[in-house]
């Protein structure tokens, strides 16, 4: 874990300390008005608080102290039943629909029902799909994914577009800029190189990427490269990746089998530059990736995959 890392998980545990105190030391406050105590216990943490939202609910039985208790609860709860009964009565014409959806879809796949939360999640994706604003459908994209039940399934749910682009080397999470004409900074609606990159692309988010990064074996990875559920773009990295791998593995029979792909994807006339490299690895950096195979001559590796 490096220094950034560190430094976030650090900030993570101070804000919950905070949060903790803070539904204790503010109870004066939070009685003042039902909007004030609401907020402080949606921002709260801790059994006391999901144990207050619980309580508030089960006196006023009103909307928002049904999704103050959503988000605290987990199906061991004895409550849950109710409100997961309750969260089905919610109109999609509702405000809260979105958010209440979220919470229905988490339940039921911690409650391990993956069947009805699968077809739940799927009705919400597919026959809303034109009314979802594009962060909430990521997010049940999110939920919907390790639900997936085959490779190009799951393929299909990895893939987000990107609400914004922007850079976070500080935490305050800003747009990039670049400079126009004038040397003046444009922000990220204007900035045209960005917009081309994103303007409705789909990509791996960070649970995808992990997956594919940690624990996906090499076979997979072919089979995904191989399939057409992903655009080209992704195809074209998961390629490189791959092939990477199966170099460092031996893999022949994983790199006969990605080495067309890769060519068919990527201009390989760039490799034509390097040289000095091991005989082992020569074809790796070569004029054309399916000579890895012909030049390198791996060994079988018995190494796991």
């Amino acid at each position: 874990m490096n220094g950034a890392e560190d430094c976030l998980l650090e900030m993570r545990r101070v804000e919950t300390k905070r949060m903790l105190r803070s539904f204790s030391l503010f109870s004066s406050l939070r009685g003042k008005d039902d909007l004030t105590d609401w907020i402080l216990t949606f921002q709260g943490t801790g059994k006391a608080t999901a144990d207050y939202a619980l309580q508030k609910w089960s006196e006023t039985g009103s909307l928002s102290w049904l999704i103050a208790s959503l988000t605290k609860i987990d199906p061991a709860q004895p409550q849950s039943p109710a409100l997961l009964g309750a969260a089905e009565k919610i109109p999609p014409d509702s405000p809260a629909f979105l958010t209440i959806a979220f919470h229905r879809a988490r339940l039921l796949i911690a409650a391990g029902e993956k069947g009805q939360a699968r077809d739940f999640l799927d009705g919400l994706l597919f026959s809303r799909n034109p009314e979802l604003p594009l962060a909430a459908r990521n997010l049940f994209l999110a939920l919907r994914m390790p639900l997936a039940r085959n490779l190009n399934e799951w393929l299909n749910y990895a893939l987000r577009v990107p609400i914004d682009v922007f850079y976070d080397g500080n935490g305050l999470e800003l747009p990039p800029f670049e400079d126009d004409e004038n040397g003046l900074e444009l922000p990220t609606s204007k900035n045209k190189k960005l917009q081309e990159l994103v303007a409705g692309r789909a990509f791996f988010d960070a649970d995808a990427t992990q997956a594919l990064n940690l624990n996906l074996p090499l076979s997979l990875l072919v089979d995904a490269v191989a399939s057409k559920a992903l655009p080209d773009h992704l195809r074209r990295e998961l390629a490189l990746a791959a092939w990477v791998r199966a170099a460092v593995l031996e893999d022949a029979e994983s790199g006969e089998r990605l080495a067309p792909m890769v060519a068919s994807l990527i201009d390989c006339r760039f490799w034509s530059g390097i040289r000095g490299v091991s005989r082992r690895y020569r074809g790796l950096l070569w004029r054309d990736p399916r000579s890895l195979w012909r030049t390198a001559q791996p060994r079988r590796s018995t190494r796991a995959r």
